[in-house]
């Protein structure tokens, strides 16, 4: 869930007449254990896709988009692009996801799901 919309429906949000996280400055941050929940989520889907291809499977990181599906993979989970440029961000540090030269990403083992 975005953290904007739980605080709107928390009862702070309703006791502050409608005030959302911003106007309080208040920084609500995700347990680390949730984007990393999220992120292997994706992941999963990522792979899913790459089952069904022969050749590598490309996306960007702010549009999400060379493959129409890793754009329904991101809008299947309601995220933003925001959210979702962390979840990559971390798949790459973590070696699951690799960079290509044109500011692509891959499966690093793309090959392992790969179509036969």
């Amino acid at each position: 869930m975005d953290w904007d919309l739980w605080f709107a429906r928390s009862k702070n949000a309703r006791e502050n007449n409608g005030k959302n996280r911003k106007d309080l400055e208040i920084e609500v941050k995700p347990p680390a254990w949730m984007i990393y929940r999220d992120a292997n989520r994706y992941l999963q889907r990522i792979q899913y896709i790459q089952r069904n291809h022969s050749e590598k499977v490309r996306f960007r990181e702010g549009s999400g988009i060379i493959s129409n599906q890793i754009q329904q993979t991101r809008a299947e989970f309601q995220w933003s692009v925001k959210k979702a440029n962390e979840c990559v961000n971390m798949l790459v540090r973590d070696g699951a996801l690799s960079e290509g030269e044109d500011s692509t990403y891959s499966l690093s083992n793309w090959e392992e799901y790969r179509l036969r």
